[in-house]
């Protein structure tokens, strides 16, 4: 597609957008202005207009898709918007689950109240969000072991995490990057990957970590 189609396509759906948009502000009905505001907000994507898609989607209730359209917006106030309408739906389904399972508790059906008190935990993500923390942290700091540690971290957790396994890949790619200081010559004593004590006996230029397998290189 040429420049000129592009940009031809890009009006269309920008006519579309405003259209629907129009549409939403008449509608009296709930259901057809919240589906007409979702569908403006759709064709404002499609035009490159994240701001106006964002605040589309926020109307219409569609918090995470708001999300993504003000993060691809780029714009700070669009973004600090949706992230405060995500923190209230996500506030309202954990305070739901809690409620739910402390009923469960109360009638000692304990083995659902925990599944339910499972799921208010996985939304907040606390293990995966300390991994990410601490991998940023180690690199602006320039402190492998924070990296490791969030390797560690999302190791263990991305065996059923997709997310947390593109973390560990990630990490693992900062972890190779950071410079070393000090005494090069002296070889490290934990192993990058898992934390753990690597023995003193050398292999060549390798350490191989007893715990996890890790080898380790010698530079």
């Amino acid at each position: 597609m040429t420049k000129p189609e592009k940009l031809a396509e890009e009006g269309r759906f920008l006519e579309a957008a405003k259209a629907y948009h129009e549409k939403a502000l008449r509608e009296r009905d709930v259901h057809k202005w919240r589906r007409f505001l979702n569908f403006a907000g759709r064709f404002y994507e499609s035009a490159g207009e994240f701001s106006l898609s964002a605040k589309c989607f926020l109307e219409s209730g569609d918090v995470n898709r708001a999300l993504e359209s003000a993060v691809k917006s780029g714009n700070p106030k669009v973004l600090s918007n949706a992230l405060t309408e995500t923190r209230h739906k996500e506030e309202e389904t954990i305070n739901l689950l809690l409620k739910s399972a402390l009923q469960l508790a109360e009638q000692k059906e304990f083995v659902k109240a925990r599944a339910f008190a499972k799921e208010a935990l996985d939304i907040k993500r606390l293990q995966l969000t300390e991994a990410m923390i601490s991998m940023i942290d180690g690199v602006l700091e320039g402190k492998s072991e924070k990296v490791a540690s969030s390797v560690k971290a999302t190791r263990f957790l991305g065996e059923n995490d997709s997310l947390a396994r593109e973390i560990n890949f990630v990490a693992n790619k900062f972890l190779a990057s950071i410079p070393k200081t000090g005494n090069e010559t002296k070889p490290p004593t934990r192993c990058p990957e898992c934390g753990a004590p690597l023995p003193p006996k050398m292999k060549g230029k390798f350490i191989e970590c007893e715990y996890c397998g890790f080898t380790v290189r010698l530079d």
